[in-house]
């Protein structure tokens, strides 16, 4: 059985006298447990989209989506979302906010729940800002307490939406590296959309691309580079040549929508 399935889903917005919009169009994809897919494609294909309907934030207009072989029809603890925005608790001290997920929960001892939330902190670096608030942090600090706080109770299934979008470069690079490695820990299953193709690469254990909106799966890429990965992989050819594969069915796309 598969973690994810994604049967012959599409997704139609509608909004009073506007004319209805389709964001996803018979998508099917498969997801097994432990892997790492990201998807790519053009601005507005619905890629944000179909992670809302797979955390059951939205309903699919046609098709299902099921977890574990259950339907998908409403939220569900095992599976944790990353927001590209910072969600965090402006007014809660990174403790206090990666602590938050387990306070909610309430299924462990509180001595458990504090240890836990330090042993994340240190986990993502943040030891030392355990109790400055994010107005104090830098970008790439509030996202770390943002993975912190969905991975720390311990969902299944990791939905990441362009969660490395709002950093700057050299912070891109760490966290990329800090995903993959809390990834190979835990080998949860994730899904990760992104912009980058690079990105997708260097992460992805496979990388599904989008067409232009309607969203439909143009094509799915296996990567073969081993784990631990450390970026030195961009240098090979290999790497060179699957971002260009992927690049050219993006630029196709793309050009459809001028």
């Amino acid at each position: 059985m598969f973690k994810i399935e994604i049967q012959d889903v599409s997704k139609v917005f509608r909004s009073g006298k506007a004319p209805a919009l389709t964001a996803l169009k018979d998508i099917r994809l498969n997801v097994q447990e432990g892997e790492f897919v990201t998807i790519v494609g053009p601005s507005g294909c619905g890629k944000s989209t179909l992670l809302y309907l797979i955390a059951g934030l939205e309903t699919p207009t046609e098709g299902q989506i099921l977890i574990d072989g259950i339907r998908v029809n409403k939220p569900d603890p095992k599976v944790g979302i990353v927001f590209q925005e910072f969600r965090i608790f402006l007014w809660r001290t990174v403790f206090k906010n990666i602590l938050f997920g387990l306070e909610v929960q309430n299924k462990l001892p509180k001595n458990r729940q504090i240890e836990l939330a330090k042993e994340y902190i240190e986990m993502v670096g943040l030891s030392g800002f355990e109790n400055r608030y994010p107005k104090e942090l830098s970008g790439g600090m509030k996202q770390r307490v943002a993975i912190a706080q969905t991975l720390i109770c311990s969902p299944e299934i990791i939905l990441m939406d362009e969660p490395l979008g709002s950093v700057d470069s050299l912070t891109r690079e760490v966290l990329q590296h800090e995903i993959m490695r809390l990834w190979e820990k835990e080998r949860k299953a994730i899904l990760f959309v992104t912009h980058s193709i690079d990105e997708a690469i260097f992460l992805g254990t496979r990388v599904v691309v989008f067409s232009a909106r309607p969203g439909v799966i143009r094509e799915t890429f296996d990567v073969d580079f081993p784990y631990p990965r450390t970026g030195e992989e961009k240098n090979d050819p290999k790497f060179g040549k699957l971002r260009s594969r992927i690049w050219d069915v993006i630029e196709r796309e793309v050009v459809k929508t001028r």
